[in-house]
């Protein structure tokens, strides 16, 4: 396969918690599914992006 022993596992992963998500097995998964999934994944993560980036700095004189 020509891949590390981490790339296999992080693929098996993400596979795994896609199938997780839907509640089939990755066989039963089509291209709509997997397109979904990735499009909740995108929008969650901008949620989360745009909460971090709200967070008010203050000055630190001792950092």
């Amino acid at each position: 396969m020509g891949k590390s022993k981490r790339t296999f596992d992080n693929y098996s992963g993400h596979v795994a918690a896609l199938a997780l998500h839907f509640g089939k097995v990755p066989t039963e998964l089509d291209p709509e599914d997997i397109k979904d999934y990735l499009f909740e994944l995108q929008k969650r993560s901008k949620t989360l992006l745009s909460r971090t980036l709200n967070i008010p700095f203050t000055d630190c004189v001792s950092c």
